[in-house]
């Protein structure tokens, strides 16, 4: 990374590019950061349709523990509607096992 900096930091067509800490970046940011909009609200964009990432693995993992908790539902409410005294008896600390 610090060669790609060193690289870019007088490339045409890029902006100038400058290192420095950390501190004196948010020093700047801060002094600039002079009467900032303020949203209230939900953040949405209308023409925002769906979303690209690189990380497909992420996406899949979520896609399936999305699946999971579905199906962890119905199965849970099938249950209680064979079952309907189960809840009172899972509420009751009495009724837990200790096995």
């Amino acid at each position: 990374m610090l060669e790609k900096a060193r690289r870019a930091r007088d490339f045409n067509g890029l902006p100038k590019l400058v290192q420095e800490k950390a501190i004196t970046f948010f020093e700047k940011a801060e002094a600039d950061a002079k009467d900032l909009p303020v949203w209230v609200g939900e953040l949405y964009l209308e023409l925002h349709r769906g979303t690209y990432t690189t990380q497909a693995r992420n996406k899949r993992g979520n896609r399936k523990s999305e699946l999971l908790l579905r199906d962890a539902e119905f199965l849970d409410a099938v249950t209680l509607a064979l079952a309907p005294r189960r809840r009172e008896r899972a509420d009751d600390p009495r009724a837990r096992s200790t096995t």
